[in-house]
């Protein structure tokens, strides 16, 4: 390592020190007040210090590890691995905001009286395939069906070209009458509804199905080579935006033929199949 690479990582790491002793800080203070004063307000306040404290942590922890020399399985080192805990930082500010937004209005703002339904929604793009990992949308219901209350993650597609407005009016005009008839029925215990509207005007909208998590073509992942401002090299990973050769049956094909795609979802990940061959292994 350069002697100028040597100050400059000197440098972040007093930074990220400094930071993270500020917001221990600000968090326990914060902490304090809320009990004190019993203020929802700050509460909130005091778990967003301590996100940020725990993703203080994560950049150090990923930049001790991007100092680790090469060696046989890594011979270029270990430099780049400080991006991957960077974008952990990214997820958990993303999932973390997203449950702690409906913790907080279920258990403070309607204390006395639980909501009947969770609304996460309606997010600016579909959200389908793999994006139910990460999606905050999706995040949103899940913290919903967590507590009990029946919810649902809803999302507005739109076009792949370039300056193509988002259909509003198409998520407005029919999901009220799709919300009645969802929550006319009896919903399985923890299960959260994914919704996602076509790239349609609201009558040229084909109909209503009910769907599967489809898989995107994985010939369309991306990467993308890109530089930060001190000349590093770092990697953007993303989808091509152009449609897969989606499934019959799973989300992905509902919306490309027009149609209004409700999947439901379970928080349950665990694949059943895998973890009995995984036993048999293990035994």
């Amino acid at each position: 390592m350069s002697a100028a690479g040597a100050r400059r990582d000197k440098g972040t790491r007093v930074v990220l020190h400094a930071a993270l002793a500020g917001n221990v800080l600000v968090a326990s203070t914060k902490f304090v007040a809320a009990a004190i004063t019993g203020s929802a307000a700050m509460l909130s306040e005091a778990v967003h210090s301590l996100a940020d404290t725990v993703n203080e942590v994560l950049l150090l922890y990923g930049a001790w590890r991007a100092e680790r020399p090469p060696d046989e399985r890594h011979p270029f080192g270990y430099g780049r691995e400080v991006y991957f805990w960077s974008f952990m930082v990214s997820v958990l500010l993303f999932a973390l905001g997203a449950g702690v937004s409906v913790w907080e209005g279920v258990r403070h703002v309607l204390k006395d009286k639980a909501p009947d339904l969770v609304l996460s929604g309606v997010n600016r793009g579909a959200n389908m395939a793999e994006d139910v990992t990460y999606s905050g949308t999706i995040a949103g219901a899940f913290e919903g069906t967590i507590l009990g209350i029946r919810s649902v993650a809803l999302s507005q597609g739109f076009g792949f070209g370039e300056g193509r407005s988002v259909r509003w009016q198409t998520a407005l005009a029919h999901a009220p009458d799709l919300l009645r008839k969802l929550l006319a029925m009896e919903w399985m215990p923890s299960c959260a509804m994914n919704v996602n509207f076509p790239d349609r005007e609201p009558d040229e909208v084909q109909g209503t199905m009910v769907t599967v998590q489809g898989r995107r073509d994985p010939g369309l992942l991306q990467i993308d080579e890109r530089h930060d401002t001190w000349g590093n090299a770092y990697y953007w990973l993303a989808f091509e935006r152009r449609r897969s050769s989606a499934a019959q049956g799973t989300d992905l094909a509902a919306v490309y033929a027009g149609y209004i795609s409700v999947t439901p979802l379970f928080l349950d990940l665990t694949y059943q199949a895998m973890r009995e061959r995984v036993a048999l292994a293990l035994a």
